[in-house]
């Protein structure tokens, strides 16, 4: 993790409209939103994950709030 990053800042700042600054490597809570459900789809089919998931994957090992929301997610696919 980077030094002085805070994963529950950024992701609960970002719902009051904190933007914090993202290294080229690393993705918003928004960002990560958008892709997740391609990021779900992809493991669940076996895929290699290309450089535009794999952010996915490490923005979730950071963020707290996105790792419960893909539990939640997963929950729900695996009820199917």
């Amino acid at each position: 993790m980077r030094p002085g990053f805070e994963p529950e800042r950024v992701c609960d700042g970002l719902a009051v409209g904190f933007a914090p600054e993202t290294q080229p490597d690393e993705i918003s809570c928004d960002d990560w939103v958008h892709r997740v459900g391609e990021y779900v789809e992809a493991q669940r089919r076996g895929d290699p994950l290309d450089e535009r998931l794999l952010v996915v994957d490490k923005h979730t090992e950071e963020c707290t709030s996105c790792a419960e929301e893909l539990d939640a997610l997963r929950g729900m696919l695996d009820e199917d």
